[in-house]
């Protein structure tokens, strides 16, 4: 193989696997399958079975039941960019991953408070976890 054919076999390689930064690619998860778990503590780790994509990850504050059935405060959010497939876990609180970019500024998470986690897909939710910093 001459030089040039060489550059080209490499970039081409190089190319494929920064399309891919996470391995080889995984679909898109879903509603009806997608399964949430959240630590319990600080900055708390955000993981989901089977192992697929999310496009935008938003953490709120719950608020009690009295206050009605009304969405909290976002703490969190982040959402990809126009390049980006997506993203897999797990996924740390306040961290941004590749190909992601913010839509909330990550706050300081308050003890003896409860959050949710959601996970969507093209404006869809597939999956969200309560999750509680003691």
């Amino acid at each position: 193989m001459n030089t040039r054919t060489g550059r080209v076999v490499f970039l081409a390689i190089v190319a494929g696997a920064c399309s891919a930064l996470d391995g080889p690619a995984r679909p898109l998860c879903s509603q009806t399958s997608t399964i949430v778990s959240a630590t319990s503590e600080a900055r708390p780790v955000f993981t989901w079975t089977p192992e697929c994509r999310v496009d935008q990850i938003l953490v709120t504050n719950v608020l009690a039941p009295s206050v009605g059935p009304v969405i909290g405060q976002v703490q969190w959010g982040i959402a990809t960019l126009p390049v980006s497939n997506g993203i897999v876990a797990p996924v740390v609180y306040g961290q941004l991953a590749v190909g992601m970019e913010t839509t909330h500024a990550p706050t300081s998470l308050n003890h003896l408070q409860q959050y949710e986690v959601l996970l969507g897909v093209h404006g869809i939710l597939v999956g969200h976890a309560f999750f509680y910093i003691p």
